[in-house]
């Protein structure tokens, strides 16, 4: 699951996001938030509603793991690993 995560390229542009922290006066850094908010959303909607089977509550994703990974079965458990995926690039990231 973790690996899903890490190759597809919409994820890896929301990792360079949290890992770069890019110069927040700089306008790549606005271009590159908006982008990255609009294709986290997107994924949240399509990709990750198929993998939790439910439509989200959250624009988010991680505002939707933050949610599921207290959760009992399969949900809480791939919310926690995408927690974790997303906690090693920005400590703290996902409460």
């Amino acid at each position: 699951m973790i690996s899903l995560l890490l190759i597809n390229p919409i994820n890896l542009l929301l990792v360079y996001i949290l890992y770069t922290k890019l110069q927040k006066d700089s306008l790549q850094f606005y271009v590159v938030m908006v982008i990255g908010a609009l294709l986290d959303t997107a994924v949240n909607i399509t990709w990750f509603s198929l993998i939790f089977w439910e439509l989200p509550k959250e624009w988010l994703l991680t505002k939707r793991v933050e949610r599921l990974k207290s959760s009992i079965g399969y949900r809480g458990k791939v919310a926690n690993s995408i927690c974790l995926v997303l906690n090693y690039f920005e400590k703290g990231h996902c409460q």
